[in-house]
């Protein structure tokens, strides 16, 4: 199941993999704007390069894929959530 969220980057890490430590696997931390909670989700290598250029705690926009099956999010992109234009009247 694929759907957008709004978050506040808290960072990007590699983690050694689970089933052969000596390879790394990219993360993308996302915590919810107005929660504590940080989810670690797992993304590949050019999100991870496009999550680490970007400054920390920033909110971004991103598009994830929710697998049912292994309950498990994984990133498909992040990018900068930008605020909508002023009105100008």
């Amino acid at each position: 199941m694929k759907m957008y969220g709004n978050y506040v980057l808290a960072g990007a890490i590699m983690k050694p993999n689970y089933r052969d430590p000596s390879q790394t696997t990219p993360k993308v931390l996302l915590r919810e704007i107005d929660g504590l909670d940080t989810v670690e989700c797992s993304t590949n290598e050019d999100i991870y390069k496009k999550a680490t250029s970007l400054p920390e705690f920033s909110k971004v926009q991103c598009y994830l894929d929710y697998n049912t099956t292994f309950k498990s999010l994984r990133v498909l992109d992040v990018n900068v959530d930008k605020p909508l234009p002023a009105n100008k009247s």
